[in-house]
């Protein structure tokens, strides 16, 4: 069968290298990658291939648990184009922009 699941762990094992979740059909879902120490980023696709949401990520290592940061991208799942823009700080909305 096809891989479903993939992670790799810093050498502390407190969060990821990297993350990746796949569809049954092989395709990827989620990936997420370390930039940085607490600093990653995940994009997420549509079972079509195409990119549903994009952004960036900090992992709280008391909570043990990401947090969206920063701008993050919606997209059309039949067209592709952008449809939304949030801004996060802290894991909270402080502004959206629709296109």
């Amino acid at each position: 069968g096809n891989m479903e699941f993939y992670e790799e762990f810093h050498k502390s094992f407190l969060y990821h290298n990297a993350k990746r979740s796949y569809y049954k059909t092989g395709q990827e879902q989620t990936v997420l990658k370390r930039v940085k120490k607490l600093n990653f980023t995940q994009n997420d696709f549509y079972n079509n291939g195409k990119t549903k949401q994009e952004g960036t990520l900090s992992y709280d290592l008391n909570a043990y648990d990401y947090y969206k940061t920063g701008k993050w991208i919606y997209y059309n799942e039949t067209t592709g184009e952008a449809t939304k823009e949030e801004t996060y700080n802290d894991g909270k909305v402080a502004k959206t922009k629709e296109f």
